[in-house]
């Protein structure tokens, strides 16, 4: 009776060990925030992300699929507001790497709604 009870401790044990150390490099994974900040006929895109030297565009997405609106520009970005945008929006930076590829660099933001 001892073995299998010793078997299935080890088991837990090992099992335990897997799961925390799969949590721990999703976690470690995850894409910094983009946080938007909304005024009166602009709304300005920022991250903690470092994107200096980065080629950067915004995405601005919105309730149509489909209907992205990107943005080539630097970080912090102010961006007018365009009338083309189905709020509530979400925004995204991303970056062109050096083989020429978009990659994604933050977080969808929170949900926003521009101001006139």
């Amino acid at each position: 009776m001892r073995k299998p009870l010793l078997a299935l401790m080890i088991f837990v044990a090992v099992l335990a060990g897997f799961v925390g150390t799969r949590n721990r490099a999703l976690a470690a994974n995850s894409l910094p925030p983009t946080t938007v900040t909304v005024h009166s006929g602009y709304v300005v895109v920022s991250t903690t992300a470092k994107t200096a030297g980065l080629d950067t565009s915004v995405y601005i997405t919105g309730q149509t699929p489909g209907g992205n609106f990107i943005y080539h520009t630097a970080i912090p970005a102010t961006i007018t507001n365009d009338a083309g945008w189905n709020c509530p929006c979400t925004a995204q930076i991303t970056y062109r790497a050096k083989s020429g590829t978009v990659k994604v660099l933050t977080a969808r933001s929170a949900p926003f709604t521009p101001q006139p």
